[in-house]
């Protein structure tokens, strides 16, 4: 005959099934913990770059321009050139738009 025994250990068990129940502290929402140190928290470069090239307003480009009149005091011909030239380029460049004007 085929004996089969069932045998039933008493060992305990390994795995837990029951379930756990975790505590809630109803009473100091998460939202309202207070974090330490939250002012001292630093940020990474990156995001401090990102950060301060938010806060730029975009302004238009603006250069320093100088108007010189290549014309007389009766009949004015106002032109506009940059401030920011040496004024060795500044006396050559109204030179030059004079000698244009004449030619004209």
């Amino acid at each position: 005959m085929n004996q089969h025994s069932c045998r039933c250990d008493s060992s305990p068990d390994l795995i837990d099934n029951d379930p756990v129940t975790p505590s809630y502290d109803f009473d100091n929402p998460i939202y309202l913990a207070e974090e330490e140190d939250e002012e001292d928290c630093e940020l990474p470069g990156e995001l401090v770059r990102l950060l301060k090239q938010e806060e730029k307003v975009i302004q238009p480009h603006e250069e320093q321009i100088e108007v010189v009149n290549l014309g007389t005091d009766e009949a004015k011909k106002e032109v506009k050139i940059g401030a920011a030239l040496e004024e060795s380029v500044k006396s050559r460049m109204v030179a030059l738009l004079k000698e244009y004007i004449v030619l004209q």
